[in-house]
């Protein structure tokens, strides 16, 4: 084992030591890194009955994970640690410019620099703005760079305009800045599609979504970011609907759907977020959330095809399925199956509210809730953590785990105003999904009697609303 730099020097050790746990986390504040072992780094703690080994790969994931206030000290004991490393594996987990001087200076430049160019690079490429003469009744709209890592260590630099300043009826307008996204029961839908009919499912990510839609209904400037090449005494104008706009989610989808209208596709529902083309017996669809896309196909062919064009067109980064919008899919086409699950979010989830040590539970609810016994008052901070929570579960029940849609539901009723008993139970689903954190939904091919038949199922208990005794239905279309 490789020590730090002030103790340089080759420690034998008697065994391999145990992979670390994100579960020890909570339980370990003085967590810090001694060195490296093969391809893994090695952990120590007063608390641990022992080293621990970190893979290179899941760097980055504890890093996160510890970026929770309850777990500030462990986050700095882990990040002053890792500063000392003098063996160079895995990604940089230096500090993170806040702003664009700081990510300009001798500290940073190396990393952030490039980042910032690449960005400017498209703005560039994309014929995004235009320079034009300031004068005094130009109205500028902030600007702000963001800086972030990506989960691999790269450095990430992104120019956001604040659309926050911009005005209703002049700069944007009511009614035509909402851009549906695929539903969790539509991706449900064609994922069972493709198990029954043994279709390859692959996805997409457009590179720069935002600076593909052009901006040809307002007038907005802005002053021009650190490294973009513009005149003195100008400033620029927004050709096209980039990062920060009101209107930049609506303005890429357009730019998507009158392409897929020109190759021939037709949209299979209202919002436009499913779109199909069919050649004979061959099929190809796309299901669209924001840059997200799937495809699912029963020709290779005509999906490859299909990617070739839409390069030509977009900057993709493409390929089989494997995690879209936190969701693990496997596809074993041959064998008409396909399996989805949330694994690795429930795991964040479960860091984020402190509940990776918890105990397991055997089922996410014991009883109905009511206001009326909600329990002892939270405070501000705990009511705001609690619609948190409530809104990360639903994010759960509605894409892969069904089987805390009602808890979720019970939970959602008390946002306005939730009681200790109330965040009790929330937790309790917490605990449950701790025990149940690899469970999701699997897909095949129906035999027999089965194929093609739509099964429902519904029920209705009877007055179960302890506030306002109103009965509540259930139902299930499989």
């Amino acid at each position: 084992m490789s020590l730090l730099p002030d103790v340089t020097k080759e420690v034998f050790l008697p065994m391999q030591p145990i992979a670390f746990s994100l579960e020890e986390v909570c339980n370990t504040p003085d967590l810090r890194f001694v060195g490296t072992c093969q391809d893994s780094y090695v952990l120590v703690s007063s608390h641990l009955d022992g080293p621990r080994s970190l893979p290179v790969s899941q760097v980055l994931d504890l890093l996160h994970y510890t970026m929770d206030p309850s777990l500030a000290a462990v986050h700095v004991s882990f990040c002053d640690s890792y500063s000392l490393l003098s063996a160079d594996l895995g990604p940089d987990l230096r500090l993170i410019p806040k702003t664009c001087s700081q990510a300009l200076s001798p500290d940073f430049i190396t990393d952030w620099k490039p980042a910032m160019e690449k960005e400017i690079q498209g703005f560039l490429k994309h014929k995004c703005f235009a320079p034009v003469p300031l004068t005094p009744h130009l109205r500028m709209l902030p600007g702000q760079w963001l800086f972030s890592r990506k989960r691999t260590g790269q450095a990430k630099a992104r120019f956001v305009i604040g659309g926050h300043r911009q005005r209703l009826g002049t700069d944007y307008f009511e009614f035509q800045n909402y851009c549906a996204v695929l539903a969790s029961r539509d991706n449900r839908v064609l994922l069972a599609l493709a198990a029954a009919q043994g279709w390859h499912i692959y996805q997409t990510d457009v590179e720069q979504m935002f600076l593909h839609g052009v901006l040809d209904d307002v007038d907005l400037y802005i002053r021009p970011p650190a490294l973009y090449p513009c005149p003195t005494d100008h400033v620029l104008k927004l050709l096209k609907a980039v990062y920060g706009l009101h209107q930049a989610p609506p303005k890429f989808k357009k730019e998507v759907t009158v392409w897929l209208k020109s190759q021939g596709y037709s949209p299979a529902n209202d919002s436009e977020t499913v779109w199909i083309i069919r050649k004979g017996d061959k099929v190809l669809i796309h299901a669209l959330y924001a840059d997200d896309f799937l495809h699912f196909s029963n020709c290779k062919d005509l999906y490859a095809k299909f990617r070739d064009q839409f390069k030509n067109r977009f900057d993709i980064k493409t390929g089989e399925v494997s995690v879209y919008l936190g969701n693990k899919i496997v596809v074993e086409s041959d064998q008409f199956k396909t399996s989805i699950n949330q694994s690795e979010y429930i795991e964040e989830i479960l860091g984020k509210f402190d509940m990776g040590s918890s105990h397991a539970v055997g089922t996410p609810m014991t009883g109905r809730l009511s206001a009326s016994e909600k329990g002892k008052d939270l405070s501000a901070p705990e009511k705001a953590s609690y619609r948190v929570l409530v809104g990360s579960l639903l994010y759960l029940a509605c894409w892969t785990r069904p089987d805390i849609s009602f808890a979720v539901s019970e939970l959602s009723r008390f946002v306005a105003d939730p009681g200790q008993n109330h965040m009790s139970a929330a937790k309790r689903v917490l605990r449950y999904l701790r025990g149940t954190k690899d469970l999701g939904l699997q897909y095949t091919r129906p035999t027999g009697s089965s194929a093609n038949r739509l099964h429902g199922y519904v029920d209705s208990d009877w007055a179960g609303c302890a506030d306002k005794r109103k009965s509540t239905t259930g139902y299930v279309l499989m």
